[in-house]
């Protein structure tokens, strides 16, 4: 995964994230750095539901993910 790509979709009008990028960023809710965290994965999610840049699929397959794994309310972890 490569983590320019995502930002640089951050710019980009109307974007198309892949189900890799969207497992990625799924899998780094949470992260302990605040830049991937926040500023990455945060506003990619964000903006991909509001600009609706995510196939209906995608957006079941997220939805579904986040409620199994109560995503909403993960701890930040702190890795040694």
């Amino acid at each position: 995964m490569k983590i320019q790509e995502l930002k640089d979709k951050l710019t980009e009008s109307t974007p198309i994230y892949t189900n890799e990028e969207i497992n990625w960023m799924l899998n780094h809710i949470g992260d302990p750095d605040s830049l991937i965290r926040d500023s990455l994965v945060c506003n990619s999610l964000g903006k991909g539901f509001l600009e609706e840049n995510f196939s209906l699929d995608q957006a079941h397959f997220m939805i579904e993910k986040i409620k199994t794994k109560n995503t909403l309310f993960s701890p930040i972890v702190k890795l040694n």
